[in-house]
C-alpha cells in the first residue's frame, strides 16, 4: 500500500521525510540512478563526468531552526561535465523528492564572453540559494573561473555565472556555502600563470548571495599547488559564524606529492584569517602508473600523467570533511586520498588512506588505509575517493574500487566505508554498485572533444542528518554504437544506519491509515469516493507539515 502510495499524485503531498521512509520500506535506498538524460547524447560526444551534489532541507528556510526540522533533504542538485552537446559545457539535475526521482535540467548558460568548459561544483547556503562554480575559456583560451546561482524562487533553474575578477587562468574550481549564516560563499581554485611555471591556491569569496565576488587571495605557499577542496566547519555561534577548512596538493620538483590543510576564520575575507599551513605528514610518488597521454596526435607533444590501468589519469584527491553535528565529534576535520605503492616487483595500484584532525588541525587520528584488503582484491585500484559527514556525526568515504576483477584489473565498482566513532574504525567497505562497469578507449579518447586519458577527475558526496547522497561518473550503459562503455552520471542515497529510530518506528504506524485511506478511495463508490480523497489529502496534508511541528513524531 506505501509503495502504491509513493508513486501516486496523493504521494506529492508527502514531506520529504515521508518520502523518504516509503522509499527505504519499498527498497529504493540502495538504488543506483541515472541522472542525466541519456537520449540528448550523440555519439561520440558522449561524455559525462566529474560530479557535484547538494541538498538542502526546506524546513530549515521555512522555520529558521535546526531543532524543529527533519533533517532530511527535500531538495537535490547534482552537475557534471556535458560533453553531450559540445566538448565543453555543465549540465545539472534536480529533485524536489528527497532525491527519488531527478529531472536533467540541461545546461547552465555559458558566463558572458566566455565558453562554459569543465569542472562543476556546487553549493548550498541556509537561505536555500545554490551556488554553481565553473571554468570557462575566455576567446584567447585562457580560462577564468565563474559562479552561477539559483535561488529559492526560481528553482530548478541556474541563472547567468558571474564572473570573479582578477583570474590570469584559473582551473579546478570548488565552491562551499555557509549553512548557518546565508548569503556567504567561497571558491578555493588552482590559478596558473601567476609567476611561470608557478599555480597557486587562491581564494574568493561573496557576502551578497553571489551578486559578486570579492578579488581572490593566495592560500597556499609553495607555488606549485593544484586540487584544492574545501568544507565548513561547525557554527560557533547565535549569529552562524563558521570557519572553513581548505586542502591542496603540492607537486614538489624533487616529483613527490605531499598535501597541506588550512583553516581560514570567520569571516574569511582574507589572508589575515588564514591559520598556519598544516603539512600531512604523508607523501606520495603518484598514484597508479606513469604513461604518455599527448594532447594531441603530434609525436612530439607528449603530456606524461600518472594513470591507473586502462588509462585513467588521475590525482591523488585529498578530500575533506568536517563534523557539524554538534555531538561527540564535532568540529573534528576529516581528509582522505588515495595512493599507491610502487616498488621493485610490486604494483599496487592504489588504496584509501584516512586520518583527522583536531578542530584547530592539531594531528587526532594518524594516515591509515582504510580499504579493506581481501584475497579478489590483491593488487587491484582503489581511486578516486570522496567523503562526506553527516548531521548526526557519522563518516562516510567511498570511491571507485576495482577489486570485482581481480584478473584484469579494469572494470569499476563503487565502494564505501562509514565510521560511526569519529574515524577511529571503519566499517567494512560496502558495494555500492549494482553491476560493474567497464571504460571506454581513453587513450586516444573516443570522445574527440575529451583529453586523452579522462575519465573525470573527481566525485562528491554530501549528506543530510540521516542519509548520505553519492553522485559519481559510470559507464554502466553501451553508447549507440553497442560496444563503448557510455560515462554517464550515476546517483543514489544511503541510511547512515540500518536501525530503525523510535521516530521511524512511529512514522510508520502513522502511515498505516495513509493506506487505508488510499485504498477506501480506490475502491470507494463514485459518489462517497470524493469524501475518501478529503480525508486522504486532509491525512498527507497533515503529514506534510507535521514536519519540524510535531517534532519526533510524523518526520
Amino acid at each position: 500500500i506505501g509503495c502504491a502510495l509513493l508513486n501516486s499524485e496523493s504521494g506529492q503531498l508527502l514531506s520529504a521525510g515521508s518520502w523518504a521512509y516509503l522509499a527505504s520500506h519499498c527498497g529504493l535506498w540502495a538504488q543506483e540512478k541515472l541522472i542525466n538524460d541519456r537520449t540528448t547524447d550523440k555519439f561520440p560526444n558522449i561524455t559525462q563526468s566529474e560530479t557535484a551534489i547538494a541538498v538542502y532541507d526546506i524546513g530549515f528556510r521555512l522555520l529558521g531552526d535546526e531543532s524543529t526540522n527533519d533533517g532530511i533533504a527535500d531538495q537535490v542538485v547534482i552537475a557534471w561535465n556535458d560533453a553531450g552537446v559540445r566538448s565543453g559545457g555543465i549540465g545539472y539535475a534536480t529533485s524536489k523528492t528527497a532525491g527519488l526521482l531527478f529531472t536533467d535540467q540541461g545546461n547552465i548558460l555559458d558566463l558572458p564572453g566566455a565558453d562554459n568548459c569543465c569542472d562543476p561544483g556546487v553549493a548550498v547556503d541556509s537561505f536555500g540559494i545554490y551556488y554553481l562554480g565553473l571554468v570557462a575559456f575566455r576567446p584567447d583560451l585562457t580560462t577564468t573561473i565563474g559562479v552561477a546561482r539559483m535561488l529559492p524562487v526560481s528553482f530548478p533553474t541556474f541563472g547567468v555565472p558571474v564572473e570573479i575578477p582578477g583570474i590570469i587562468e584559473g582551473d579546478r574550481p570548488h565552491i562551499v556555502a555557509n549553512p548557518f549564516n546565508g548569503g556567504r560563499a567561497w571558491v578555493c581554485f588552482t590559478e596558473f600563470g601567476v609567476r611561470d611555471g608557478d599555480a597557486q591556491i587562491m581564494l574568493s569569496f561573496t557576502k551578497d548571495a553571489g551578486v559578486s565576488w570579492f578579488q581572490p587571495f593566495i592560500v597556499g605557499g609553495t607555488g606549485r599547488e593544484q586540487v584544492c577542496r574545501m568544507a565548513v566547519g561547525p557554527k560557533k555561534d547565535e549569529f552562524g559564524r563558521a570557519d572553513v577548512y581548505i586542502t591542496w596538493e603540492n607537486f614538489l620538483l624533487t616529483g613527490a606529492r605531499t598535501f597541506s590543510i588550512r583553516r581560514c576564520a570567520f569571516p574569511c575575507e582574507g589572508p589575515a584569517d588564514l591559520g598556519p599551513v598544516v603539512q600531512v605528514p604523508f607523501a606520495s610518488s603518484g598514484t597508479g602508473q606513469v604513461a604518455d597521454c599527448p594532447d594531441s596526435d603530434l609525436a612530439n607533444d607528449p603530456d606524461t600523467r600518472n594513470v591507473m590501468n586502462g588509462f585513467i589519469r588521475t590525482f591523488e584527491n585529498p578530500t575533506v570533511a568536517v563534523d557539524r553535528s554538534g555531538g561527540t565529534f564535532n568540529g573534528r576535520v576529516y581528509l582522505v586520498w588515495s595512493h599507491a605503492i610502487i616498488a621493485p616487483g610490486v604494483i599496487e595500484e592504489g588504496d584509501i588512506y584516512f586520518m583527522a584532525f583536531n578542530e584547530d588541525l592539531s594531528q587526532k587520528i594518524l594516515p591509515k588505509q582504510i580499504n579493506v584488503e581481501d584475497l579478489n582484491e590483491g593488487a587491484t585500484g582503489q581511486f578516486m575517493p570522496f567523503i562526506t559527514a553527516t548531521g548526526k556525526g557519522v563518516v562516510a568515504v567511498a570511491w571507485y574500487d576495482r577489486r570485482n576483477d581481480p584478473v584484469n584489473d579494469l572494470d569499476i565498482d563503487v565502494y564505501m566505508a562509514r565510521s560511526y566513532d569519529g574515524g577511529t574504525t571503519f566499517e567494512a567497505d560496502e558495494r555500492i554498485t549494482d553491476t560493474s562497469f567497464g571504460i571506454p578507449p581513453l587513450n586516444p579518447n573516443f570522445n574527440p572533444g575529451i583529453a586523452n586519458c579522462y575519465m573525470g577527475d573527481y566525485n562528491e558526496a554530501t549528506a543530510d542528518k540521516k542519509h548520505v547522497y553519492l553522485a559519481w561518473g559510470g559507464n554502466t550503459f553501451l553508447a549507440s554504437d553497442d560496444s563503448t562503455p557510455d560515462p554517464d552520471v550515476f546517483g543514489c542515497k544511503q541510511k547512515v544506519s540500518m536501525e530503525m529510530e523510535a521516530s521511524e518506528r512511529l512514522k510508520a504506524m502513522a502511515l498505516l491509515p495513509m493506506g487505508i485511506l488510499f485504498v477506501g478511495a480506490w475502491v470507494a463508490p463514485r459518489r462517497r469516493r470524493w469524501a475518501w480523497i478529503m480525508l486522504l489529502l486532509f491525512a498527507a496534508a497533515f503529514m506534510s507539515a507535521g514536519c519540524g511541528i510535531v517534532p519526533d513524531i510524523l518526520c
